[in-house]
């Protein structure tokens, strides 16, 4: 009779990757579900990261693709309820995202329990 193959312990299985997702920043700080997509487009300030070992929470930051120009010309109102920030005064043209925020799964979406942060310059 042959014996199993070993098996290393040490060895784990591999960890499903994260999934990734963008989305607008509405100014109620809820994110339907149905608005979420994996194309980074240039209009959606928002990438969030949903890790499948705890799927009802996602972090969040400012999108690296999001448009920058459009963001400060709209005053950046729209990201008051997503992330925290101080308005340098005078002119500033640079958002730089500086710290993770935290979403928590709802029913149809995704709701702020952490501001994310950002560096305005």
């Amino acid at each position: 009779m042959e014996e199993p193959p070993a098996t290393d312990p040490t060895s784990a299985a591999p960890v499903p990757a994260a999934a990734r997702y963008y989305a607008p920043a509405p100014e109620t700080g809820y994110i339907e579900q149905r608005k979420l997509t994996s194309e980074a487009l240039p209009q959606l300030p928002v990438q969030l990261t949903v890790r499948p070992d705890n799927p009802d929470r996602a972090s969040f930051k400012l999108s690296p693709h999001a448009n920058q120009a459009r963001l400060i010309g709209d005053g950046l109102s729209q990201l008051r309820e997503f992330f925290d920030f101080d308005l340098p005064a005078g002119r500033y043209s640079a958002l730089r995202a500086t710290g993770n925020g935290e979403l928590r799964r709802e029913p149809d979406g995704w709701r702020v329990v952490t501001k994310a942060k950002l560096n305005i310059s």
